[in-house]
């Protein structure tokens, strides 16, 4: 039914209801951060695992690459010259990997403090 003037008159709760949901906010709260705190330390577990992953492969990417350069320069063989500069991207991407990484991180831990403040 419209009221008069063809508006559509405004649904309000009864009080009852409106407390009601209101009681209810915490424990909806509470419940969504029990089912997402798993996921999200589950998350932060293999995010760390892939970071220290990534250090290892830019420590051994480093380790290689210095010691591709050492030969390019004894042999001066042209062929491998292409190779050294794959590489070279190849770390260069790495890199930018890792920083994305590591903002990835520091979302997820901002996330966990914002979460244990909320049930504070």
């Amino acid at each position: 039914e419209t009221q008069e003037g063809g508006a559509v008159p405004a649904l309000v709760p009864p009080a009852d209801v409106a407390t009601g949901l209101a009681d209810t906010s915490p424990i909806f709260a509470r419940g969504l951060l029990a089912l997402l705190e798993p996921v999200v330390a589950e998350c932060d577990v293999r995010v760390r695992g892939v970071l220290a992953s990534q250090r290892e492969l830019s420590k051994q990417l480093d380790s290689l690459s210095s010691t591709l350069d050492e030969f390019n320069e004894t042999c001066k063989v042209p062929v491998m010259s292409p190779y050294v500069d794959k590489l070279l991207r190849t770390k260069e991407r790495m890199a930018h990997i890792n920083a994305v990484l590591g903002t990835i991180q520091q979302r997820l831990d901002t996330l966990q403090r914002e979460n244990a403040a909320a049930l504070s």
